[in-house]
C-alpha cells in the first residue's frame, strides 16, 4: 500500500492514509473494472467476428448518440 501511494510511513506513528489515498483507490477501481468489461466486449466482439474498426465505430456512434463529447 506504501509503494501504490496510499499509505504513508511516518516515523513513531506507524502507518497513516495518505493524502489523495481515496482518489487513487477509486481510479485503479475504475481501470479494473472497465479492463474486464471490455476484455469482455473484446471477446464477444471476437466471437460475432466483428472487426476492431467496427467495434470502435459502434462505440463512436454510442458517445455520439448521447451527446458525450470525451476525447
Amino acid at each position: 500500500m506504501v509503494q501504490k501511494g496510499v499509505l504513508d510511513k511516518q516515523r513513531g506513528l506507524s502507518m497513516v492514509v495518505a493524502k489523495g489515498a481515496k482518489d487513487l483507490i477509486l481510479n485503479d477501481k475504475i481501470k479494473n473494472n472497465l479492463s474486464r468489461l471490455i476484455e469482455g466486449l473484446i471477446n464477444e466482439a471476437d466471437k460475432l467476428n466483428f472487426s476492431k474498426a467496427e467495434l470502435f465505430k459502434l462505440i463512436e456512434t454510442h458517445y455520439t448518440e448521447r451527446g458525450e463529447k470525451n476525447e
